[in-house]
């Protein structure tokens, strides 16, 4: 028969009434006790964030009191008291001493009740009893109303503020229940059920419960939704009544709709989880929006979060970010968390939320406890907008307070920052120590690629292969190598699905990676998946830009048309549009394999852009797609050397290093250098390179030492680097050279053909072989496509007679033509025309040969347009007609072929037209 007070359970007087009886089974009641059927308004006072209750108390006069219901003035006294009762207790007791002149229903009792719940809330319970107050409220007797009576029950039960007295606590709570106190109603039904009834409580559980139920109910006034909440709350938990989950949300919901928008986020809660009840997305969207609406912060981040997905309504990223700053500024963590989310997700496609981004980094990085990673990802907004190389004296104490907190991220980027100071092998196994450190202690699998690149390239006296060796085992063992695969090995894969390699693939693409999950795609939807299969992988790629540029990269290495390559093409526009950066320098390096004007322009607008950005691949290229504004890399690095000071890249830090004007300058831009570089076997060799410019032949020698450990057996790799020994331009060098394109040769490298050609072909070098030069001419050939094969043949045509006749006895000149004709390639059309002429001996076969020609010239070959205008002019193969051979040789003419122009003045001439 016990009362909770405000802040306290009636646990342990129940735990106490029940002593000695713990064996019984405890049952429930099942009540069907639902809300009244009617049209409801709100009229509940919500209440308000805690931020606001402070606010408004904190600069509260003590004069008088708000002008507001007595229920809600205490309402927001209980609050106080748990927020912080000591902090708080001057403004409580001044509420309580007021209470009484501000309404004649707070009496005398309600005053000792307030007072005796502030003390105890302050934990001065020797105070209390000294104090007497429980007494006095005691001494009252038959004038305590039954909230009194059953607060005394309990205070009785458990001795607070007076001598224990569970007799009389149970008597007290008894006559509280026969008053219509809920609380001992529900507290002696809860005693019913479990058999435990004190003696001279006669009255049912469902009955009590019932009374409990109607007298929370009670009558419609601001604090109504409270009490409607409890019995909610008391068919969601069970206990008592049976649980009732359809029931709790009817009552949350009537709650909801008289304007608590607590019970309507409880109500949202429920179809959100849709474990409980059945999902109804109607009521969700409705009371989600009504919590929202209660200022909520974490019903509007939920909201946010439908707008921003846009399954249940549509995609409205302008009402998501609404909704994120409101519960933001509300001083919500996971508002403010989830706004810092949002805002990094949209910065690639719309960048003016920059400053909104770092604003809301600040907010969190000024909390109590603020998230580890925010330092990071503060520290790489300023890199990123006053260069990595600029903005280091702010970014590095933000990285070293992230790293202090245990966040890899930012320790990743300040051993990425150190790494450019540690020139003695103390310094470099600093940080190599904090990279090591992570995989241990972490388990992060992305450190062992940093330790290999430090390994192989960084450390003082890099290469150190067998330290390198160890992580890149460790790092295959975990499993976190991405799989790339040519367009031919993605067809074979379609083809013949091997299952572990698809499972590896479908691994590393769940995990986000750009790469594996274009490749993923890309084999099924060549092996004719199930259209819900790639529409999960779909949607998991339109997650992330970086893959639709993957994509677009399979797209243009499959493109055998020129609609084909366009639209490759456009996918790398899209993906840029979407805000992926590295999309505008594929797209710049395809456009300029297509030297019109049109491309040259385009590339030359990205490349410029990202060259602004401090992108050195940008700047290399800038002469191919510019050459009259810039005609070399010295008018590029003249041009852009600011942005390369503060924000320059690995490669434009090379472009850079041969231009600088002193040593000092150069030095700092080598630590740069290696500090930033991922130690590719690309960054290897321009390292190499730029040591030889600068006549430091050691250094240039140490880097293409290191080159080679990670040209692997790439056979492309293997010729670059072979071509790097030849800059060296001395015996041993050229040794080297030549055993590498060797090496290429015998991995099947088809370049390499063209290195050993250029080697043994020089009649004036000793290495001069004829019989060699006819072997490589055959290999040639064969490692060449049917694309390829005319320009092969149009070399063999040129050698001196002898050399020509011994390379083509080896080879079946008219079948090469042939094949490469019919592959579709036009000048080998056009040339398999003129053999199958010059071979011809009846009629047929001479309109074959002009078949050919009528394919290369629709396909755009200039001279078998002029052929086949002269067939049409003397008709071999086709009848004559001197109409059609002038509007090929107009078209040849347009072409810009010299002969065709005045072939073309003579067709006007002799047919007097203008």
């Amino acid at each position: 028969m016990t009362n909770t007070r405000p802040g306290v359970t009636a646990v342990t007087a129940l735990a106490l009434l029940l002593a000695g009886s713990a064996g019984l089974r405890a049952q429930s009641v099942t009540l069907d006790f639902a809300p009244p059927d009617m049209v409801v308004t709100p009229i509940c006072v919500a209440r308000v964030p805690d931020s606001e209750l402070l606010a408004e108390w904190g600069a509260w006069d003590g004069k008088a009191l708000p002008d507001r219901d007595i229920g809600l003035i205490n309402r927001d006294l209980r609050r106080l008291a748990e927020i912080d009762p000591v902090a708080w207790d001057p403004t409580i007791q001044r509420i309580i001493e007021l209470l009484p002149d501000f309404s004649p229903s707070f009496t005398e009792d309600n005053v000792l009740l307030a007072q005796i719940n502030q003390m105890i809330e302050l934990g001065q319970l020797q105070e209390l009893r000294a104090t007497g107050l429980v007494q006095q409220l005691l001494d009252r007797g038959e004038e305590n109303s039954p909230r009194m009576l059953s607060a005394l029950s309990e205070f009785l039960t458990e001795g607070i503020g007076i001598d224990r007295d569970r007799a009389l606590g149970t008597e007290l709570l008894m006559s509280a229940g026969y008053g219509g106190n809920a609380n001992a109603l529900l507290t002696l039904s809860h005693l019913a059920v479990a058999g435990n009834a004190p003696d001279g409580w006669d009255v049912h559980p469902e009955l009590a419960v019932t009374m409990a139920f109607g007298s929370l109910v009670g009558q419609i006034d601001p604090l109504i939704c409270d009490r409607i909440a409890r019995i909610a709350r008391e068919f969601s938990n069970g206990g008592v009544v049976s649980v009732d989950h359809d029931m709790a949300v009817r009552w949350y919901r009537f709650a909801a709709d008289l304007g608590d928008p607590i019970s309507a986020w409880r109500v949202a809660e429920y179809e959100l989880q849709s474990e409980l009840v059945t999902k109804d997305n109607d009521l969700l969207l409705t009371y989600l929006k009504k919590a929202s609406d209660g200022q909520l912060p974490y019903a509007q981040v939920a909201l946010g979060r439908v707008y921003e997905a846009g399954a249940l309504l549509g995609v409205d990223l302008e009402r998501a970010q609404n909704l994120y700053e409101a519960a933001a500024d509300a001083g919500d963590r996971a508002g403010l968390i989830r706004l810092s989310g949002f805002l990094e997700a949209q910065l690639p496609r719309r960048p003016t939320l920059k400053s909104t981004f770092m604003d809301t980094l600040v907010r969190l990085e000024n909390l109590e406890n603020p998230p580890p990673w925010v330092f990071a990802k503060r520290a790489a907004l300023i890199l990123d907008e006053q260069g990595r190389w600029s903005g280091q004296t702010e970014a590095r104490p933000l990285l070293e307070r992230g790293a202090a907190m245990g966040d890899p991220a930012a320790t990743f980027m300040l051993a990425r920052l150190d790494m450019a100071d540690a020139r003695t092998e103390g310094e470099f196994y600093e940080v190599i120590d904090i990279l090591i450190q992570a995989v241990i202690a972490e388990g992060d699998a992305a450190p062992t690629a940093n330790l290999q690149a430090a390994f192989v390239c960084k450390a003082p006296d890099a290469p150190l292969l067998d330290q390198a060796s160890y992580w890149a085992k460790a790092e295959a063992a975990i499993g976190s190598l991405s799989f790339e695969f040519t367009d031919v090995a993605l067809k074979e894969m379609a083809e013949n699905p091997d299952p572990l390699e698809m499972a590896a693939l479908q691994t590393q693409a769940l995990y986000g990676r750009a790469t594996p999950l274009a490749n993923l795609l890309a084999v099924l939807e060549r092996d004719g998946s199930p259209a819900s299969e790639i529409a999960f992988w779909t949607a998991l790629a339109e997650q992330s830009p970086p893959v639709a540029t993957a994509r677009a990269e399979l797209a243009l290495a499959d493109a055998a048309t020129p609609a084909a390559r366009e639209a490759a093409l456009d996918q790398f526009r899209a993906a840029f549009a979407a805000g992926d950066k590295g999309a505008a320098l594929k797209l710049s390096k395809a456009l300029l394999t297509d030297p019109v004007e049109a491309a040259m322009t385009e590339a030359a607008t990205l490349l410029v852009t990202l060259a602004r950005q401090g992108n050195g691949e940008a700047m290399a290229l800038l002469p191919d797609a510019d050459p009259a504004t810039y005609p070399n890399p010295r008018a590029v690095f003249e041009a852009f050397s600011g942005q390369i000071d503060t924000r320059g890249d690995f490669m434009a830090l090379m472009l850079a290093m041969p231009f600088l004007p002193d040593a000092t300058t150069r030095d700092v831009y080598h630590k740069r250098a290696i500090a930033v570089m991922s130690c590719t076997f690309s960054e290897a060799l321009a390292f190499a390179h730029v040591m030889r410019k600068a006549d430091d032949r050691d250094a240039a020698r140490g880097w293409l030492a290191i080159a080679e450990h990670l040209a692997a057996d790439v056979g492309w790799q293997i010729v670059k680097l072979g071509d790097g020994y030849r800059t060296l331009s001395d015996d041993d060098s050229d040794a080297q050279a030549l055993a590498l394109y060797e090496k290429a040769f015998e991995l099947g490298d088809r370049t390499s053909v063209y290195r050993l050609l250029r080697v043994h072909g020089d009649p004036k070098q000793p290495a001069y072989d004829q019989d060699r030069i006819v072997s490589l001419y055959g290999d040639l050939v064969s490692r060449s496509t049917a694309n390829e094969i005319p320009a092969v043949l149009s070399q063999i045509a040129g050698k001196d007679a002898p050399l020509r006749r011994a390379i083509e006895a080896r080879l079946d000149i008219d079948q090469l033509y042939a094949d490469a004709a019919a592959a579709g390639n036009p000048a080998a059309m056009r040339e398999h025309a003129r053999r199958l002429r010059g071979s011809a001996v009846s009629r047929a076969e001479i309109e074959t040969s002009t078949d050919w020609l009528v394919k290369a010239s629709n396909n755009g070959d200039v001279p078998a347009m002029v052929m086949l205008a002269q067939s049409y002019a003397m008709g071999v193969g086709v009848p004559a007609s001197n109409e059609r051979a002038r509007d090929w040789l107009i078209k040849a003419a347009e072409a810009g072929d010299p002969a065709a122009i005045d072939m073309v003045k003579l067709f006007t001439f002799d047919t007097g037209t203008n």
